[in-house]
């Protein structure tokens, strides 16, 4: 034992109290960036698919507005009401034509995606148009990695409007 009742240090212990911790602070921070890495890129791609959802649902507004101004001719020429009040009342047929116009006519809005679908274009009441537009995303910064496996992740946007 030593003066200070402490035992002698040995060669292993003099290493390890000197801070000699060759390599081990990269492994550390290696991993930290790796982690990092892969956060900011599930970050990035789920924030491209919320966006790319997001716009579908603009586009699948602006489909429906387009549908709630269809009229046909039959609905426009009847008589009004017993209130005396009009009302035009709009087909399930032409709201799906509409919309299936509104798509082929606007093919720059719709570029993003390699196949937007009229999945649902009906009216119930005559007056209220419901559009669901459906597409496939592809993940940013990921994608090209995963496309043997997926063409990408499916995403859907509904959109009422109303006819007065």
């Amino acid at each position: 034992m030593s003066r200070s009742g402490l035992a002698p240090r040995t060669r292993w212990t003099r290493r390890a109290v000197a801070g000699d911790d060759e390599g081990q602070v990269t492994l550390l921070v290696l991993g930290f960036v790796l982690l990092a890495v892969a956060l900011i890129t599930v970050v990035v791609a789920a924030t491209g698919v919320h966006l790319d959802r997001k716009r579908l649902l603009d586009l699948s507004d602006l489909a429906s507005l387009a549908a709630a101004d269809t009229v046909t001719d039959d609905g426009y020429f009847t008589n009004g009401t017993a209130s005396g009040a009009r009302e035009v009342p709009l087909s399930s047929d032409a709201v799906r034509a509409a919309v299936e116009r509104y798509v082929r006519d606007h093919p720059d809005r719709f570029a993003r995606w390699s196949a937007v679908q009229v999945l649902e274009a009906r009216t119930a009441d005559g007056r209220t148009v419901v559009v669901r537009l459906g597409a496939v995303s592809r993940l940013a910064l990921v994608g090209p990695l995963l496309a043997p496996w997926s063409d990408g992740v499916r995403i859907e946007a509904t959109a009422t409007a109303r006819a007065w």
